[in-house]
């Protein structure tokens, strides 16, 4: 998706800041082969096996390599000797639909947006970002973005929307402010704007790290928040052509 040779290797490690993590999962079957050059049924059931690599929420395992699972022909209407006998191909078929989604996206973090910033040139930045909300050819056409309310596991700096002197507290959010993000993220998510604008709307996700959301006294307070941030984006010119 994004060229090595344009934006550097740490632009592109960072770029967005998207966490990807779950299973990886690789199955040698025949589909790309033609079916005149397939290996035997007995060759290729000694290599229907997936490897699965399984990470738990509660961190017993960490990408822990699990025993091989075996690929079976199941589905087929076959009996089971008869399907065991039958090459193992993967169809897909284009014209069935079994979901719509509404869309895509990814995370617009504090070190995405400095690396955009301040390592790339306004050139590259351009490039980027169409390639990463446009529809043109090499176009990815993401939908959706998400902001952090306050600094992320990705941020340069420690900081909330309404830092205080130890001791002191601001209910009231009279001190509350986006300055933190109004370098390197609202700009990144202007330009992300008007790569969509007028044809498309981008949606802004707006999230708090899960300490930020129990320290929030109550889901009317984390609201209290999300509208005053709302109201700062609208006054910067980042919802003119986005939804929250």
């Amino acid at each position: 998706m994004i060229n090595p040779r344009v934006y550097g290797a740490q632009a592109v490690r960072a770029s967005l800041g998207v966490a990807l993590v779950a299973a990886a999962v690789w199955a040698q079957v025949g589909c790309a082969l033609p079916r005149a050059s397939l290996p035997s049924a007995t060759a290729q059931d000694a290599m229907a096996t997936a490897s699965l690599w399984v990470t738990t929420g509660d961190k017993t395992r960490l990408l822990s390599l699990e025993p091989p699972l075996p690929v079976t022909r199941a589905g087929t209407g076959l009996a089971a000797d008869a399907a065991a006998s039958l090459p193992l191909i993967i169809d897909v078929d284009p014209s069935k639909r079994y979901q719509t989604m509404v869309g895509f996206g990814a995370s617009l973090t504090d070190a995405s947006a400095w690396l955009m910033q301040k390592v790339q040139s306004t050139e590259q930045r351009s490039a980027l970002m169409n390639e990463l909300f446009g529809r043109g050819p090499n176009g990815v056409g993401f939908e959706f973005t998400r902001l952090t309310i306050g600094a992320s596991d990705f941020s340069r700096q420690h900081y909330t929307f309404n830092d205080r002197p130890a001791g002191q507290s601001d209910l009231a959010l009279a001190h509350f402010s986006i300055d933190a993000q109004r370098d390197d993220v609202l700009p990144v998510v202007k330009q992300a704007l008007a790569v969509k604008w007028p044809t498309e709307q981008l949606e802004i996700a707006l999230t708090a790290r899960r300490r930020e959301l129990a320290e929030a006294q109550g889901n009317a307070r984390l609201y209290a928040v999300i509208q005053r941030l709302r109201e700062r984006l609208a006054a910067d010119g980042c919802l003119a052509c986005g939804g929250v």
